[in-house]
């Protein structure tokens, strides 16, 4: 178990107050093994695991204790070791000892959530409505989502916890990254100090190179590091993301094998300067709004398009909880967990952001990376 007892009652009593509001008896919770979507972290912060491989389903009930089915024995083993479920059942058929349950637990079930009927397979749903034929089933994730916004003091232990991790690999990083290395050494070099760290999953991505007679040396949109070998004259964009006990961590950063070109140099110090002036509206009771206004008003005046979807996003069980664009409603709230990397388009098929996740306390925001902000000069 990652979290104490006091965490455990702290996060059912504030899904279950959502769902009585809801009117829902039970809530159906999918997890599986993918990055993103709210429904992986939902799983997770209800039972405090995270499935290995394939589909587990996680019974929550108005009242009473959850049960917790999962496929596979070495994952049920896993999971009585790490959940804090008590009724952990190893099953082959999630969906079918999961209606079983409720049918059992609730003769006459009226109203059910699920989290979520957007990932939920048509096949899943199908055998919901013929074993359960008299209840209602509700989109839920909200329910649970809407609990997870404010991290607890453990949470947050944990995030920072995840940004000492990332900050190693990039510290590593610039130990070994040099011209002739390939995309996927560097990050091997990166990855095997972290997951000795701690690390246990990773959303690693990098934008390097340069298209051939192009003066622009750089296209910048991210993808999963491959066999390419770095060239003197190269720009490198590295995306690092690990996830440490659950919790995700981000940072971007630019490298440039000799001296960067002066438009990336621009273009990286509009970037910079926008995350500062959007910093200054990370503080409770600010309208999540203002950090992604702020950021484009000066990338704007800099010359440059800010790309709204992606810039601004909370962080924690899932790695983009939620995107926070320049008309996002809600406010600023203490325990947030916020990454903040405004982007900019630099030319065609181009992109460049700098920035690393933040959590916001009760008068502004903390820095939870502590490494520097400039280009990354690699120099052999």
């Amino acid at each position: 178990m990652r979290f104490t007892v006091k965490e455990r009652e702290r996060r059912f009593q504030a899904v279950r107050s959502r769902m009585q509001a809801a009117g829902l008896d039970a809530l159906l919770v999918f997890g599986s093994t993918s990055v993103g979507g709210q429904w992986n972290g939902n799983f997770t912060y209800l039972s405090d695991y995270s499935p290995i491989f394939a589909t587990a389903l996680l019974v929550f009930p108005l009242e009473g204790s959850p049960a917790m089915f999962v496929p596979g024995e070495n994952q049920w083993l896993d999971a009585k070791r790490a959940s804090w479920i008590e009724d952990t059942r190893l099953s082959g058929r999630p969906i079918a000892d999961a209606c079983r349950h409720l049918k059992a637990l609730h003769p006459a079930l009226s109203r059910a959530g699920v989290s979520s009927l957007d990932a939920l397979p048509a096949g899943a749903f199908a055998h919901l409505e013929e074993q359960l034929p008299h209840a209602a089933f509700a989109e839920a994730a909200p329910a649970v989502v809407a609990a997870r916004g404010a991290k607890s003091g453990e949470e947050l232990d944990v995030a920072r916890r995840g940004a000492r991790v990332a900050d190693a690999g990039w510290a590593r990083g610039l130990e070994v990254i040099r011209a002739g290395m390939t995309e996927r050494r560097l990050f091997a070099e990166m990855e095997a100090v972290m997951t000795a760290e701690g690390a246990a999953g990773y959303f690693d991505m990098l934008g390097a190179g340069r298209g051939e007679g192009e003066e622009d040396p750089f296209r910048g949109f991210v993808v999963p590091p491959a066999d390419r070998a770095f060239r003197e004259g190269d720009l490198a964009l590295l995306e690092i993301t690990p996830r440490v006990g659950g919790y995700w961590n981000q940072i971007v950063r630019l490298a440039s094998f000799g001296k960067p070109p002066a438009s990336a140099q621009r273009a990286h110090d509009a970037c910079v300067e926008a995350k500062h002036a959007a910093l200054r509206h990370m503080k409770p009771g600010e309208p999540l709004a203002a950090m992604a206004r702020a950021a484009r008003e000066v990338l704007e005046k800099r010359g440059y398009a800010m790309k709204d979807f992606g810039s601004v996003h909370t962080t924690g069980l899932d790695l983009s909880e939620l995107i926070i664009m320049t008309a996002t409603e809600g406010h600023v709230e203490p325990g947030m967990l916020i990454t903040l990397h405004p982007m900019i388009s630099t030319g065609d098929w181009r992109q460049l952001f700098v920035g690393e996740t933040y959590a916001v306390t009760q008068t502004g925001c903390e820095a939870l990376n502590r490494c520097g902000e400039a280009i990354a000069v690699v120099d052999r």
